[in-house]
């Protein structure tokens, strides 16, 4: 015990530190302890070496990296201290402040980043297409116009392309060089679905899902379909094939208007075209003789409606 308390002691006695009487009692011990007067003279010979050297100048720019690298990793706890020091007058505002922009961004998430939701009945304003292939039609104010009289080489044609005593309601077509104006009252029996006025108010046929999306539901004077070509698939020839394939012909600009109606925007020289593609499947056109009745308008576009059933 004696040993260890005078080895602490070292530092002092090599200053001079220390008082008289404890200064003569190290000595004493040192004198009669050769294990502690080696480990003095070690101790020594060490400080006296270090006082030798001379200091060398410290490298520029070596002091300031050491503070910045402190700086950086002190950079939270000087945040958290900040807060500590800062008095009633500084938190509030600064409290105040960040519940304002935390409101403020999850404002502007709900408002400009999540996208709108479209409605099935909201409107879309009426445009003008350049009529062109691939581009869809023109539809303009007199393209929409019904036919209105004269003489019509296609009169009381039904929709389902027989007699159209068969079919009780059933309502009956004109076709125009403007496209295929039907009549207001509108019923169909088989599928147990009704719309009245299909150019007069909207209704919920899927022909007039068309007419709305390009139009607009407010429109009184709707643009239908050139031809309706109802598709009879089976189970030997699935509808699947012939769906893709119509969504295919970009040049056609097609339309899902519904899981089984499409909407096509072609030439009339693309009408052989259309019918190869068909000759696989039980097909019946609407009115029947249109094709060639609408060859001779010499329409830029004409709007081909496919109902897949």
């Amino acid at each position: 015990m004696e040993c260890t308390k005078i080895q602490h002691q070292f530092s002092d006695f090599f200053e001079s530190d220390l008082n008289a009487e404890e200064s003569s009692s190290v000595k004493e011990h040192l004198d009669s302890c050769s294990q502690c007067a080696e480990e003095w003279k070690y101790f020594r010979d060490t400080l006296h070496l270090l006082h030798s050297i001379e200091p060398e100048p410290v490298p520029r720019g070596m002091l300031a990296g050491i503070h910045a690298k402190l700086e950086k990793k002190n950079m939270l706890l000087r945040f958290l201290l900040w807060f500590r020091h800062a008095n009633p007058t500084m938190t509030i505002p600064a409290a105040a402040t960040t519940i304002v922009i935390a409101f403020t961004c999850m404002a502007l998430y709900k408002t400009v980043l999540q996208e709108k939701p479209f409605m099935e009945n909201q409107s879309i304003p009426k445009q003008n297409i350049a009529q062109k292939p691939g581009d869809g039609p023109s539809i303009t104010v007199a393209d929409a116009t019904p036919y209105s009289g004269g003489n019509n080489p296609l009169q009381n044609f039904s929709i389902y392309n027989g007699p159209a005593e068969q079919y009780p309601g059933f309502f009956q077509n004109n076709i125009t060089p403007h496209g295929l104006a039907f009549a207001p009252d509108i019923s169909f029996a088989s599928t147990g679905r009704s719309a009245r006025g299909i150019y007069q108010r909207p209704g919920n046929h899927l022909l007039n899902r068309y007419v709305n999306n390009f139009l607009g539901s407010d429109s009184t004077n709707h643009v239908p379909p050139d031809l309706l070509i109802t598709v009879q698939a089976t189970n030997q020839r699935p509808p699947t094939k012939l769906y893709h394939s119509l969504l295919a012909e970009k040049t056609w600009n097609p339309r899902v208007l519904d899981g089984n109606l499409l909407i096509l925007f072609l030439p009339p020289e693309d009408l052989p075209h259309l019918q190869l593609s068909l000759k696989n499947y039980h097909v019946q056109v609407s009115p029947p003789g249109a094709q060639a009745i609408l060859s001779s308008y010499n329409r830029d576009i004409i709007r081909v409606a496919i109902l897949i059933k």
